[in-house]
């Protein structure tokens, strides 16, 4: 696999700061050095004769890097042939039995690569609940018209958390963002205005809460 494009992940930094004491990280991992990078996107440039029915010399793909095992083992800080920062990676045979290679039919492969994070920010939404008193069951996902609030999130995953808030058909009444750096408040409401809230009949709040 050839690697075109890597997502900025903060857990990439904390494998390679934590090394062996990272719980995905080896502990041998002075035999067994890993390659970092954990959300990525690329071109399949060659193929095990036992996936040519499947897999195609050529073919875009982007990766669910979430792997789900026991071991917590996933790209990026498991593995010495299986990172996004390399420029050519061998996806092992667990990950491709996991359906973790998907076909990308884009050409932009830094939008490609963020597709794990978004899922990440849309799994939550969806894992809201509510409740009614005495009534045993769980309602999921956001209530339609009903309020938001977003703490800490004008980073990077809380524009996408607001961005999918305001387009992700969810259709909230409210949604308030709270942060406490004027800059990256500053950053997303050039991103995501609340003019652009407003045309949806969501009203879109900022509010850096600092002191």
């Amino acid at each position: 696999m050839s690697v075109i494009s890597d997502s900025v992940c903060l857990s990439t930094w904390k494998a390679a700061l934590l090394g062996s004491e990272h719980k995905r990280v080896p502990d041998d991992l002075e035999n067994h050095p890993v390659i970092t990078g954990h959300e990525c996107a690329g071109v399949i440039v060659e193929v095990g004769k036992n996936l040519t029915d499947k897999y195609k010399k050529g073919q875009r793909f982007v990766l669910q890097p979430a792997m789900g095992l026991p071991s917590g083992y996933s790209a990026g800080y498991s593995y010495e042939y299986f990172g996004g920062n390399a420029t050519y990676m061998i996806i092992p045979e667990i990950a491709i039995n996991l359906g973790c290679v998907l076909p990308y039919h884009g050409s932009y492969f830094a939008a490609a690569s963020l597709a794990e994070p978004m899922c990440c920010i849309i799994g939550a939404y969806h894992a809201n609940y509510h409740t009614t008193q005495y009534v045993y069951e769980h309602r999921m996902g956001v209530k339609p018209g009903g309020n938001i609030a977003l703490l800490a999130c004008a980073g990077p995953m809380g524009i996408g958390a607001i961005d999918y808030a305001i387009n992700g058909g969810i259709q909230p009444s409210r949604v308030v963002v709270v942060d406490i750096d004027d800059k990256r408040l500053a950053q997303v409401q050039k991103l995501l205005p609340v003019e652009l809230a407003a045309s949806k009949g969501i009203e879109l709040v900022y509010m850096n809460t600092k002191g």
